[in-house]
């Protein structure tokens, strides 16, 4: 049987269903509730007191007397008006947790990036400023624009932000880059790109299923971390790894011959065969014999180079450097921003 477009009544019974659809009752309930919040097909009963005190938009809202007369266009709910929101029911959710349930997203404790997506998108929308603050200032502790910054959080024992889906990664890059994409957060750009690219290099599908939803990267930005490897691994041989290619002689090496041969298998393992994205890495002692002075100027040198790496990075994926980004997050936490004192 050939595939065919719904008929218009079939259509017309589809959009009947879905009109109809029973409306749920949130947790988010509020017995002395004064106004009913309606998102998609879940109602929330609250005080307006409390959108009134977080939100300029929903206190301009509030402040606006009611006019006399037939009820409310989406009704009264226990002797509510109803206020019909366009968002989504899990969004909506988040933020007047946060807005009414002390203690919930506190400060320090980890949350999932879907709550960090509410309190930045609702928190723009309705100019709840310190929703707002909150996920950008999680989002810019998790993702560094300076190399300390990026080693403090390899340090770090617990997380603001949880992995999400790939349980195997600290954080969940997919999802920060495509909320740094819907809010255009630059300075997250360069770091989240360049874990993607870790990521899909090491053969994740660019689409994948989570809770039932679907979630997947753009196609510029497919682009981007598909192109982006070889250049990664291009930039980190002459910077982060140029150590490896380095002559012993000039260090003064007591085993020339012998810290040659090692210095070439650690060529031959890590860019040759492995082709591995390691730009930002640490020094790791290698699994070679090499002589202490050949060690010594091997980290020294590996360090310098990551910095360079990093400087670097943003260039890779056609961003602004990184003292042009940085100033991004002073303007949109301003007067809240703290400015880093650490190295770039």
């Amino acid at each position: 049987m050939s595939c065919t477009a719904a008929s218009p009544t079939k259509r017309k019974r589809a959009n009947e269903q879905t009109r109809l659809a029973p409306v749920n009752r949130s947790d988010i309930w509020f017995h002395d509730g004064n106004i009913v919040l309606q998102a998609e097909r879940t109602q929330f009963k609250i005080h307006g007191g409390i959108l009134a005190q977080s939100s300029t938009v929903f206190n301009d809202m509030l402040s606006i007397p009611q006019p006399l007369g037939p009820a409310p266009a989406y009704g009264m709910v226990e002797g509510c008006p109803v206020v019909q929101l366009s968002d989504s029911a899990e969004d909506v959710t988040f933020v007047l947790k946060a807005l009414s349930q002390r203690g919930y997203a506190a400060t320090g404790k980890p949350v999932t990036i879907e709550v960090v997506a509410a309190f930045l998108r609702l928190g723009k929308k309705y100019d709840i400023e310190v929703l707002r603050v909150e996920a950008l200032e999680r989002i810019f502790s998790e993702v560094a624009t300076t190399v300390d910054e990026m080693l403090s959080n390899t340090n770090k024992p617990k997380r603001l932000i949880e992995a999400g889906f790939f349980r195997n990664l600290p954080l969940p890059w997919v999802d920060i880059l495509n909320l740094a994409r819907e809010h255009d957060l630059q300075s997250v750009l360069p770091l989240a790109l360049y874990e993607c690219c870790r990521l899909f290099d090491k053969g994740a599908a660019f689409s994948t299923t989570r809770n039932m939803s679907e979630f997947a990267i753009s196609t510029s930005d497919q682009i981007l971390i598909a192109a982006g490897p070889r250049r990664i691994i291009k930039l980190q041989n002459e910077t982060t790894f140029v150590w490896a290619s380095a002559d012993p002689g000039i260090v003064r090496c007591r085993t020339a011959a012998s810290c040659s041969c090692y210095l070439l298998n650690i060529l031959r393992d890590e860019f040759v065969t492995g082709l591995y994205i390691r730009g930002t890495d640490s020094w790791e002692e290698p699994g070679y014999d090499l002589c202490q002075e050949c060690r010594t100027n091997g980290e020294a040198e590996q360090n310098r180079g990551r910095q360079q790496f990093w400087d670097s990075l943003p260039g890779l994926f056609g961003l602004p450097e990184w003292a042009e980004l940085r100033l991004e997050r002073e303007k949109l936490l301003a007067p809240w921003y703290i400015p880093s004192t650490s190295k770039p």
